[in-house]
């Protein structure tokens, strides 16, 4: 659900009260966030969603790794694993010293995936939104 408000001030303040709630519905925890532009959001998801593979899938500590979704860079301690910025509708990476080769082996699927994943978002996402017919406008290939 989206919802506009009138303010800066009263969107914060709705998105606080709804945090603070700690509402569910059913078995699902209901939650809010302020919209960020969709490119900010998916370098987000992309340095969160690595930042996962490498706690689920791949056992790193949780401790260990730390993710900064405004500047795009996953660190694990103090070394640069991956920095991460969106150019021209595409996720680019810039990895640090011998990073590269262990994220994107081939016996570890889950970070190319990741990476293909946001691509495609960004190559679909419509650039003016919904049209009044329910058409979507998409970006030029």
């Amino acid at each position: 659900m989206f919802a506009k408000f009138t303010s800066q001030s009263e969107r914060d303040t709705a998105v606080n009260l709804l945090r603070k709630a700690h509402l569910t519905e059913g078995d699902q925890k209901v939650w809010a966030n302020i919209d960020m532009p969709f490119q900010e959001r998916m370098l987000r998801t992309f340095v969160f969603g690595a930042k996962r593979v490498m706690i689920d899938e791949w056992k790193f500590p949780k401790l260990g790794l730390w993710a900064d979704p405004v500047t795009g860079i996953l660190w694990n301690g103090d070394d640069i694993i991956v920095t991460a910025m969106i150019q021209d509708s595409r996720l680019q990476l810039q990895y640090g010293d011998g990073w590269e080769t262990f994220v994107t082996d081939v016996h570890y699927p889950e970070w190319n995936a990741l990476i293909t994943e946001i691509n495609t978002k960004l190559k679909n996402v419509p650039t003016k939104g919904i049209g009044k017919k329910g058409k979507s406008t998409k970006a030029p290939s």
